[in-house]
C-alpha cells in the first residue's frame, strides 16, 4: 500500500506527530521505529526527517506537543474567575483525568521520567522551563490567593502541587498490586453500591476518592470543599484540546484493563525494549 500524500506541510507534520505518540508510547524511544511512525502517519522517511532531524528530535517534539495541548488546559482552570479552591480542585481533577486516560500520555511522561532519573534525558530542563515552572508559578498564586481569602488552609504549595500529583499517579503505578488485592464483599459494597465492580466504576470511585481526600486538607470550611469535590466530580469530562487523540467518553479503558487485571501485555519498559 503507498502512502498518502499529505495535503500541506502541516498536515504532513502533525499526522508524523500523532503516529510518534502511538509509536513512543508503546515502545519508547529505542524500541519505536521511524518506519513505522512514517508508514502509520502516510509519508515517507525521507519526508519525515525533514521535518525532524533525527528520532530523538521527533521524540522531543511529541513531548512538547502533548504537555502544551494539556498544559493549555490546565493552565486556563487556573487562569479563570473561579474561586481559589474551586480552581485547585478543577485543576486535581483535570490532572487525575489525564493520568487515567487511555492515550499515550500517561505512558510518554512515566517513560521519560524514568528516563530523567537515569540521567538520560536531554529533554527535561526544556520541559522544566516551558511547563512545570510556569505552572508551579500559577498553582502558587491560586493558593496563596485562596489563603489571604481565608478559604484554604495555610498549606505549602508546593508540597500541595506534589501531594495532588502523587495521590493522582499512584494509584496508576500501584496497579499490578491493586488489582491482586483480596477485597472483602463489604469493601466492595462500599465502592460500588449494588452492583459488581466495573473498570469505570473503578476509576471514577477512586475519582472521588482523590477530590474528597484534597477538599478536606485544604479548605478552612471542610465540609464547604467536600460538597464543592462531589459537585465537581459529578460533572462531565472536560474536553481535551484539539488534536489532543484523547476521548473523554471512553477515559480510562486502557487503564481499567490494567486495574482488573486484563490480558493486554504491555510494550514498554525502562529500556522501550520491544516485547
Amino acid at each position: 500500500m503507498q502512502p498518502r500524500p499529505a495535503k500541506n506541510a502541516e498536515q504532513s507534520r502533525r499526522a508524523i506527530l500523532e503516529a510518534a505518540k502511538k509509536e513512543f508510547g508503546e515502545f519508547g524511544v529505542d524500541g519505536a521505529r521511524t518506519e513505522s511512525i512514517a508508514r502509520a502517519a502516510g509519508v515517507n522517511k525521507a519526508l519525515l526527517y525533514y521535518y525532524f532531524t533525527d528520532k530523538e528530535a521527533l521524540y522531543g517534539a511529541v513531548l512538547d506537543d502533548v504537555f502544551a495541548m494539556r498544559f493549555q488546559v490546565l493552565g486556563s482552570i487556573l487562569e479563570s474567575e473561579l474561586p481559589a479552591g474551586e480552581k485547585i480542585l478543577r485543576f486535581a481533577r483535570q490532572h487525575f483525568d489525564y493520568v487515567s486516560g487511555e492515550d499515550h500520555y500517561p505512558r510518554l511522561v512515566q517513560y521519560e521520567m524514568m528516563r530523567a532519573a537515569g540521567g538520560n534525558s536531554p529533554h527535561l530542563p526544556r520541559l522544566i522551563h516551558s511547563f512545570f515552572r510556569p505552572m508551579l508559578a500559577r498553582v502558587t498564586a491560586v493558593v496563596r490567593q485562596g489563603i489571604a481569602e481565608r478559604r484554604l488552609r495555610p498549606v505549602d504549595p508546593i508540597h500541595l502541587v506534589l501531594s495532588i500529583i502523587g495521590v493522582n499517579v499512584f494509584h496508576v503505578l500501584s496497579a499490578p498490586v491493586l488489582q491482586r488485592l483480596p477485597l472483602s464483599p463489604r469493601t466492595q459494597h462500599r465502592l460500588f453500591p449494588g452492583a459488581p465492580a466495573k473498570p469505570r466504576d473503578l476509576i471514577a470511585a477512586r475519582r472521588a476518592a482523590t477530590l474528597d481526600f484534597i477538599a478536606a486538607s485544604i479548605f478552612t470550611d471542610r465540609d464547604e470543599g467536600i460538597r464543592l469535590a462531589a459537585r465537581i466530580v459529578a460533572e462531565p469530562a472536560r474536553a481535551p484540546a484539539a488534536g489532543s487523540g484523547h476521548d473523554p467518553a471512553g477515559e480510562g479503558k486502557s487503564h481499567a484493563r490494567r486495574m482488573t487485571g486484563g490480558k493486554e501485555r504491555p510494550k514498554l519498559s525502562i529500556r522501550g525494549k520491544r516485547s
